[in-house]
């Protein structure tokens, strides 16, 4: 049975894909990220804690500027093991690239949203607008297309998308009005709401009641107090 709920509807967001070969025989091990994201801390921490260490694991974090990016770079030996989105490593195990091992899920849902300029109000006035994503096949795009169709917005016809790169560069286009809106992850929604944009859409927001209780709230403001903290400072 189908659940007729965003984050259930949804593949695992972000994963940890390997060779199983590859990753197994090499002395250090390298592991790509797409983007400079909070998703991403738990590697950060883990490097700068020395978890890696611990487990006796020799590691080389290389940031790749997108999860479709970072898949190749795995094909080819460049990487060993890719944390990213879940779609691309999906999409090549259609393909017959069987030695793709998913080894480990880290979330199962999407943290984008959708921001604009200053004049577009509701996210029906992104008809024949540019809208900006990292790279068409990664989670970014995903998401952005995923969330347009459930609100009655077809990717395809109603919207120019314009694959940009990074999560930095579709920032910056943003910023420059190159783009009328864009898909952003964390901590560039921090920046584009500093900076006068507007939030649109949350792409991974739970379908809940409204009135949701205070414990609950004051969790989720406690958690993203420590997300701005560790980003901004």
């Amino acid at each position: 049975m189908v659940k007729k709920r965003w984050t259930a509807s949804c593949p695992i967001c972000l994963l940890v894909v390997f060779f199983a070969s590859a990753a197994l025989a090499a002395e250090t091990v390298r592991i790509a990220y797409p983007s400079a994201a909070v998703v991403f801390l738990p590697l950060w921490a883990a490097a700068d804690a020395g978890f890696f260490k611990k487990q006796n694991l020799s590691v080389e974090l290389v940031s790749i500027r997108s999860s479709p990016v970072a898949m190749s770079a795995l094909l080819s030996g460049e990487v060993d093991v890719v944390v990213g989105g879940a779609n691309p490593s999906i999409a090549l195990q259609l393909q017959g690239y069987k030695d793709i091992a998913i080894c480990a899920g880290l979330i199962n849902r999407f943290l984008f949203s959708i921001y604009s300029q200053p004049g577009i109000d509701q996210l029906s006035q992104l008809k024949g607008k540019r809208l900006g994503v990292t790279r068409f096949g990664g989670s970014n795009d995903f998401a952005g297309r995923y969330y347009l169709r459930q609100r009655g917005l077809d990717p395809t016809k109603d919207l120019t998308m314009i694959q940009i790169g990074s999560q930095d560069d579709i920032l910056r286009a943003l910023l420059a009005k190159n783009l009328d809106a864009a898909v952003l992850g964390y901590p560039a929604v921090y920046v584009a709401k500093k900076s006068g944009l507007r939030e649109l859409a949350v792409a991974g927001r739970r379908r809940t009641s409204s009135s949701r209780p205070k414990p609950v709230s004051d969790v989720k403001s406690s958690a993203d107090s420590t997300a701005r903290g560790v980003i901004i400072g």
